[in-house]
Formats: structure tokens, sequence, C-alpha cells
């Protein structure tokens, strides 16, 4: 839910509270690049780096572990 009103009771611009909104659904990579994942993906590749960025650490997690499954 996005806030309306600053802590001091200022009342927020649109465009503060869309960059509110889409600083919930940010994520950082190892590399320190943020990027958007909507809520349908689980995980996406960092434009900057080339490596994956998950959602969150059990999904990091099974995925790995379905990577090694595969291969051994």
């Amino acid at each position: 839910m996005v806030r309306t009103h600053t802590d001091s009771g200022r009342k927020r611009e649109k465009d503060e509270m869309v960059a509110s909104y889409y600083s919930e659904f940010m994520y950082r990579c190892e590399c320190s690049h943020t990027q958007l994942i909507p809520n349908q993906i689980d995980k996406v590749i960092c434009t900057h780096c080339g490596k994956w960025i998950y959602r969150d650490k059990k999904l990091e997690f099974k995925d790995r572990m379905k990577n090694l499954l595969k291969e051994g």
C-alpha cells in the first residue's frame, strides 16, 4: 500500500507515489544494480552484469538445487 502523505504530513505528489509503489518490486543484484521484478516472475537476468536476480533466497536455493540434480 502506498501512503499518500509523508511522516511530516505533507501530501505526496503523484510521481512520488508511483516511485514508492515501484520501489516495493525493485531487487538488488550482487553487482549493486537494482532491477524491477514483476509479481508473476520469480527471477530475471541483470541487465548490467548478466547474473540471475531472484525474488528471495528460498527461490534461489530451489533453482540451484534443481540445476545440481539435473547435472549429477
